[in-house]
């Protein structure tokens, strides 16, 4: 049966898996969650084994890391380039034909 680490709990992860922090750290960073609600949810987090708890400091296992959403894949784009359009000799007229612009006949060179 896996365990879900909950909402708040991915939260955490992510932000234990920039580097080890301390429970003053992590709540200075997360300041949309109360300070003993994170320390609960810590204390939660590593008893599933999510998190250890070394040296005062939180750190996010390897099974924590597997928690966490992959990272969709980019590609690469490129600019669109049309399909190049074969045509007849002598089937373009229009390009022979004179145009008026500003009341005046403009002749193709």
């Amino acid at each position: 049966m896996k365990v879900d680490p909950g909402t708040h709990g991915l939260h955490i992860l992510r932000v234990l898996a920039a580097g080890p922090l301390t429970h003053a750290e992590l709540s200075a960073q997360i300041s949309a969650i109360a300070a003993p609600q994170i320390q609960a949810i810590c204390n939660r987090l590593v008893r599933q084994g999510y998190v250890s708890d070394a040296f005062s400091k939180d750190r996010i296992t390897s099974k924590g890391r597997a928690q966490l959403p992959q990272a969709v894949p980019t590609y690469t784009m490129r600019p669109y380039v049309p399909e190049r359009i074969v045509r007849r000799p002598g089937s373009d007229a229009a390009s022979s034909l004179p145009s008026v612009f500003a009341g005046e006949r403009i002749y193709p060179r």
